[in-house]
């Protein structure tokens, strides 16, 4: 499956201190990305309190949440209402990885951009 960004130009959200990673990498070995500034792809559900970013919609819709990461919203500086209207969709976020942000699962915080990437058929 390829996906593509839709809604911002690379210079936008780039940032020479942000690393791409994988949403898989980002749960199977978390402790070595706490405290960086990341930027990771997966499909995005809002819950009002916080947000999940699941490897894909069926984890999602099957409530498998080690395959998961919390989106927390207390520290977002994106447009809010833009973040949380992209619920039930697949996106790229940026945001710090905290490992041990609810002392059981992690999260990203301090959310700096999303955007809703579009799937491509062919």
């Amino acid at each position: 499956m390829l996906t593509t960004l839709s809604a911002f130009s690379q210079n936008t959200f780039l940032n020479k201190q942000t690393k791409l990673i994988s949403l898989v990498e980002l749960i199977a070995n978390g402790e070595k990305h706490d405290e960086e500034r990341l930027r990771v792809k997966g499909y995005f559900v809002d819950y009002g309190r916080q947000g999940r970013l699941f490897l894909h919609k069926d984890d999602a819709l099957y409530g498998i949440y080690p395959n998961s990461i919390i989106i927390h919203y207390d520290a977002v500086e994106c447009d809010f209402k833009e973040l949380t209207g992209l619920s039930g969709n697949y996106i790229l976020i940026e945001g710090f990885f905290n490992k041990h942000g609810s002392m059981i699962e992690p999260w990203l915080v301090q959310v700096f951009a999303c955007s809703k990437l579009e799937l491509r058929t062919k």
